[in-house]
């Protein structure tokens, strides 16, 4: 498995259930591809750097990254030790996504480092922040070269477009780009 793609010895490779001529993303694929393809509505994904956030965006579903520690992970191999690994959600929606991070967060004696999570959930729980208006006054920066070089698509750059037009009717601020001329995307 990669940032990219997962192939299988056995089952060969994991396919984009949105798309299947694309790739699926990584390295949670499969978990994303049976979110995305079959009855359950969502699954739990691992993530050291990427894993949730890559297939779900590259399937059109909701990836929730938690905060280091928020969710515990006792009983997860970790790939970066016990420093980065976290545990979250890939759903369909967005309120399912929420729904799961209302049960999984919180402190376990399982998972030590939970304790630093105690205290910061949001009263109601997640879910109790869904709010057509949340986007107002938020600032968000966009995908563009300082990003990552290859350019998107005709098609991802028309749902790009439309995507950002409805972020903006929720009255958040778009920049362009926050990375141009930074040389990240040569990193």
């Amino acid at each position: 498995a990669t940032g990219s793609h997962a192939n299988d010895s056995w089952a060969g490779p994991t396919l984009n259930s949105a798309a299947p001529d694309c790739l699926p993303g990584g390295s949670s694929a499969g978990t994303a591809t049976a979110v995305g393809a079959s009855p359950p509505v969502l699954r739990l994904a691992e993530e050291t750097g990427g894993s949730i956030q890559n297939p779900a965006s590259a399937q059109g579903l909701v990836g929730i990254k938690p905060t280091f520690a928020l969710v515990p992970n006792a009983g997860v191999v970790p790939l970066a030790g016990s420093t980065r690994d976290v545990v979250g959600p890939i759903a369909r929606c967005v309120r399912d996504a929420a729904l799961t991070l209302d049960v999984l967060a919180g402190y376990t004696a399982a998972d030590p480092k939970t304790v630093a999570g105690i205290g910061r959930r949001p009263k109601g729980g997640y879910t109790s922040k869904l709010d057509r208006k949340a986007l107002k006054g938020k600032r968000l920066g966009l995908f563009g070269p300082g990003w990552r070089d290859p350019p998107l698509s005709p098609e991802a750059t028309e749902l790009y477009a439309r995507a950002q037009s409805e972020i903006t009717a929720c009255g958040a601020t778009l920049v362009a780009d926050p990375f141009a001329g930074t040389g990240f995307a040569a990193l």
